[in-house]
């Protein structure tokens, strides 16, 4: 099975509305989805020359979309509504801040990994295919934020990025 993940983008101001949300198909553990946000946010760092640019793309949600799909090609894409689908193993929130002309902007993360309610090991065969039967059922429909745990307390991708390379 993939282990499914989507990214919602927020304004640092702690608006609870995202204004962009991305679905990725697989690979979407921190250990992977990490050190990519990374390299979105890390893009055009190499040229000086346009620093400014770059910066100002990394500011704007839908530049900030695009960049993530350009970091993982194929795997991400954007979504046109913010419904968490039921078949997502962790749930991502980007938040972003623009700063001054020549400070890089800020990109804060938060991971939530679904919380399952794994069947018991003493349960009887028909205890387990109605628990079964249950969670596939709860998979094909949307899913809240109280589905999840969160794993990961807000912090800059900067020093996220290190936990996860």
């Amino acid at each position: 099975m993939s282990t499914r993940c989507q990214v919602q983008v927020f304004e640092y101001d702690g608006s609870e509305n995202p204004i962009n949300t991305l679905y990725h198909h697989f690979d979407g553990y921190p250990a992977y989805m990490i050190p990519k946000i990374f390299e979105a946010y890390s893009y055009g760092d190499q040229d000086p020359k346009n620093y400014r640019e770059y910066n100002f793309l990394k500011s704007r949600a839908g530049k900030i979309a695009s960049l993530l799909c350009w970091a993982d090609p194929g795997r991400i894409e954007p979504e046109n509504q913010h419904v968490l689908y039921g078949d997502i193993h962790y749930y991502y929130r980007l938040y972003f801040r623009e700063l001054p002309q020549n400070q890089k902007p800020i990109w804060e993360i938060e991971i939530f990994k679904r919380t399952w309610n794994d069947f018991d090991h003493s349960w009887s065969i028909d205890q387990i295919r109605k628990h079964l039967n249950s969670r596939t059922e709860k998979m094909l429909t949307n899913i809240t934020i109280e589905d999840f745990s969160l794993i990961q307390e807000r912090m800059p991708i900067e020093e996220l990025v290190q936990k996860y390379i």
